[in-house]
């Protein structure tokens, strides 16, 4: 499948400020370096791909540490910079007010929240949209390791200046 190279205007990045529906075409297409092979990861969906495998070797039913370690390994072995458990700092106003832990961090660019739940909750979505406040990056997945895969994206657009 051939995927268009364009990058996203400022009118498409805004509609998709927060969007729950899947559309990979649309997910990798900035800032991702081209890999050893001279693939672009995005092209060839290579986190969703890992996902599945995982899903499909381990099954329904592990708890999110074993989910985590075992996408950790898939990332790595399709030659992608995943980091698990990396610490993020929340400020307000200046000032640490927190901290929290990212599942993964795939290539300095996508947070990963992984959950092992029967169904996602809203709750889930509202905790990978802070996490994507309280850091730079705008892309954020939801995976859910349930009796099937489940993936939400979700789009954080830095508001302009309104100088």
């Amino acid at each position: 499948m051939v995927r268009q190279k364009s990058g996203l205007s400022r009118k498409e990045q805004h509609r998709l400020f927060l969007l729950d529906v899947w559309q990979p075409s649309k997910v990798f297409r900035r800032g991702y370096k081209t890999r050893k092979d001279g693939r672009n990861p995005g092209d060839y969906l290579t986190e969703i791909e890992c996902t599945y495998k995982v899903h499909n070797t381990l099954g329904f039913g592990f708890l999110e540490s074993v989910y985590q370690n075992a996408l950790l390994i898939e990332l790595i072995k399709a030659d992608l910079q995943a980091e698990k458990e990396k610490k993020i700092q929340v400020h307000y106003h200046n000032q640490l007010v927190g901290d929290y832990i990212a599942d993964i961090i795939v290539e300095d660019k996508v947070i990963f929240e992984l959950k092992s739940v029967k169904e996602l909750h809203p709750a889930h979505s509202a905790q990978l949209i802070n996490y994507l406040k309280a850091t730079s990056l705008e892309i954020g997945l939801l995976i859910n390791f349930g009796e099937s895969v489940e993936i939400k994206r979700k789009v954080l657009t830095p508001p302009k200046d309104c100088s």
